[in-house]
């Protein structure tokens, strides 16, 4: 996704913020849904998954980053905690 704008500056999320807060959420979707699309160029553009469980999708997720595909590590790492914890 490419912006055309800078992203509006973050807002806190906290009560006394709620209408900035909302009115940030809404600026930024209107943004994307205005963004240019690129491809990236790698086998799984535009797929999308729907994985059994946490270890299922944390495998998937380390498949596609071996790709090339950017996939933050804390997001993997919090998938196999949730597994070994056994949170649904």
């Amino acid at each position: 996704m490419v912006f055309k704008d800078e992203l509006p500056a973050l807002v806190p999320f906290e009560p006394e913020y709620v209408d900035q807060f909302l009115a940030r959420h809404n600026q930024v979707m209107a943004m994307v849904d205005a963004a240019g699309r690129v491809r990236i160029g790698l086998p799984h553009d535009g797929d999308s998954f729907d994985d059994a469980d946490q270890e299922a999708c944390a495998d998937r997720l380390e498949y596609l980053k071996g790709l090339g595909y950017v996939v933050p590590q804390y997001a993997i790492d919090a998938l196999r905690e949730e597994a070994e914890e056994g949170i649904a």
